[in-house]
This record gives structure tokens, C-alpha cells and sequence, in this order.
């Protein structure tokens, strides 16, 4: 094979492995998505049990309802210690949160 003819066969292996790149992004991106998502409605179901308003939650987190209210929709992330404050406020164990 000629030099030019490598080159080319290099550019196109590099194509194909951006684009398996992009790919396992995008499934990760997902994933990501459907945690938060679970999440959320796992924390809005004991909220709900509770009688526990966004309201009342958002003042106990000491945050506003909006940042409250994108991480229950899944437009946000929880990090590890938003669960466990989550999970302190409502009298429950974070386990409960993410399972």
C-alpha cells in the first residue's frame, strides 16, 4: 500500500473511532439522564408520602425551589451529599433514595 493510501485508511480509522467516541458519549449522557430521573421521582414519591412541599424541602436544603425543582425533573444532577441532606430532611437513609 502506498503512503497516500495509508494516510487515507488512517483517516478514515480516525473518522470511525470519533464517531464510536461520540456514540459511547451519548449512551453515557443517557444513563446520566435516567439516574437523575429515577432519582428524582424516587425523592418526590417519599416527599409525597410525607407531606413534604418542594416548598417546605427547597427551605430545608437551603436552596430555591427552581434549583429543587430541576433536580426532581432530572435537568439537574444530585451530587452525593445533596442525597444525603435530601435524606437527612426527610427522615429517611440515602440508600432509599438511589436504589
Amino acid at each position: 500500500m502506498t503512503a497516500d493510501g495509508m494516510a487515507r485508511l488512517n483517516a478514515n480509522q480516525a473518522r470511525i473511532d470519533g464517531f464510536a467516541l461520540l456514540r459511547a458519549a451519548d449512551k453515557a449522557d443517557h444513563e446520566r439522564i435516567r439516574v437523575r430521573r429515577r432519582i428524582g421521582a424516587k425523592v418526590h414519591e417519599v416527599m409525597t408520602v410525607r407531606g413534604v412541599t418542594v416548598e417546605h424541602l427547597a427551605t430545608e436544603l437551603l436552596t430555591s425551589e427552581g434549583n429543587l425543582w430541576r433536580r426532581l425533573s432530572g435537568a439537574a444532577d444530585f451530587s452525593a451529599s445533596d442525597i444525603v441532606r435530601i435524606a437527612e430532611a426527610l427522615g429517611v437513609r440515602p440508600g432509599l433514595l438511589v436504589d
